[in-house]
């Protein structure tokens, strides 16, 4: 399925505005003018204003035609021009987006790492989940392949009671963002139970927030800044800075110039959240050196940034990326969902399915810390350090070096979970 915008002359943009209190003015002028020509133009709607002095992050979005847009265009400053008097600092002109490629390989042993992070211990030397289990953090799936049905994931009885919906409108159709093609993996479905599942997941008394980025199984650039900033709305208006996490098991590649075009306005929302509530992202499936990719959210500062381990947490995954950006490895490589019937998905492979895990983990640390009282309020920074300082070293084997045609092995951080 092409982008929506192929086939027509009235485009489909998110804008993003210069910030700082310096281009208040210029940024209300340009939105005035905006919202004047979308009355005289017939087929130009603003239909999104995202303007949020708190993350000090301002955009819009809507369906202009190329008239409109060229009057946008001339608020954005060229490369040696005056910024001072010009509104516009980006424009995603809202493409189809490819994400990680999926790993197709299945191992032969399929449940190997439920003895290993279990919240139910089972055998001997299984780690127990953490007495907090999550227990009053919110962590906000934003995904896609949430079931056919949008409301599934919300009668799925290991989350009963625990999840909820957070619904996005589609700017060019004006439809809800859901999954209800058959065609579509349960990608974000696995996911969420993952991180907040009583019987597979890390934070079993989470609370679980999930929002499609997806229409009809197409990811839309523009989607995705909906999606994020639905999510930051509802953190802030629950007053949940401190109590949330945001688990982003994809990851938006930008080392190609065809990337690049939609990449600055999704980069800057996601380093503005990322800077007030923890990311945890996925590193990529790419066999690669993280800084080769260059993915979004993953590579920015502030995010936790999470690879995968292969069988039996022993080594790092041939497939996962991999560099000094990744963070904490975690189980990546023949995962199950389980509930109480048993096996429901078949092993899957991928950062996508370790990153969840860490996003558990992290709820469990926000979680045991308010509840011991040691801590009222924990930074990115701090929680990092904490997970790697209670992780166990591993090593990545079978890295070619930049400098040398031989092998090498790499010492990395695999997850543990924390014992509150």
């Amino acid at each position: 399925m092409s982008s929506p915008t192929a086939n027509t002359a009235v485009k489909l943009l998110t804008v993003m505005l210069q910030p700082g209190a310096d281009f208040a003015a210029v940024r209300s002028t340009h939105i005035a003018k905006i919202e004047k020509l979308c009355e005289t133009d017939e087929k130009s709607k603003l239909i999104r204003k995202f303007l949020d002095d708190t993350l000090g992050y301002y955009s819009y979005s809507g369906k202009f035609t190329p008239a409109v847009v060229k009057e946008i265009e001339q608020d954005m400053p060229t490369k040696d021009g005056d910024k001072s008097s010009k509104a516009v600092l980006a424009i995603d002109s809202g493409k189809a987006v490819k994400l990680y490629e999926e790993i197709e390989e299945r191992p032969t042993d399929r449940s190997w790492w439920l003895p290993i992070i279990t919240n139910t211990p089972r055998d001997k030397g299984t780690w127990p989940c953490p007495g907090s289990g999550g227990e009053d953090i919110d962590i906000y799936i934003v995904d896609s392949g949430f079931g056919k049905d949008k409301e599934e994931l919300l009668n799925i009885t290991e989350l009963e009671g625990r999840c909820k919906r957070l619904p996005i409108i589609d700017s060019y159709t004006e439809k809800p963002m859901d999954d209800n093609d058959e065609n579509v993996t349960l990608h974000g479905h696995y996911v969420a139970r993952l991180a907040g599942g009583t019987q597979s997941g890390v934070a079993p008394k989470c609370n679980i927030f999930y929002v499609s980025f997806a229409l009809d199984g197409v990811i839309q650039s523009h989607a995705m800044h909906y999606a994020l900033e639905t999510v930051w709305k509802h953190i802030k208006s629950e007053l949940n800075e401190h109590k949330s996490v945001i688990n982003c098991s994809w990851g938006v590649p930008t080392v190609d110039e065809t990337d690049l075009d939609n990449a600055d306005t999704l980069r800057e929302l996601c380093a503005k959240i990322s800077e007030i509530v923890p990311m945890v992202c996925a590193a990529g499936n790419d066999k690669a050196h993280i800084e080769k990719i260059k993915p979004i959210p993953a590579i920015l500062d502030h995010t936790i940034c999470v690879g995968a381990s292969t069988k039996y947490d022993q080594v790092a995954s041939s497939f996962s990326n991999y560099g000094e950006r990744v963070d904490i490895y975690a189980p990546g490589r023949g995962i199950e969902v389980k509930d109480s019937h048993g096996v429901l998905c078949p092993a899957q492979n991928g950062t996508s399915f370790a990153t969840p895990q860490v996003s558990g983990a992290v709820a469990c640390l926000m979680s045991g810390a308010r509840k011991a009282g040691r801590m009222t309020q924990l930074t990115t920074v701090e929680m990092k350090d904490i997970l790697r300082k209670r992780a166990k070293d591993i090593e990545r084997n079978e890295i070619e070096s930049e400098t040398d045609t031989g092998q090498f092995i790499e010492k990395v951080k695999r997850l543990v979970v924390l014992p509150y």
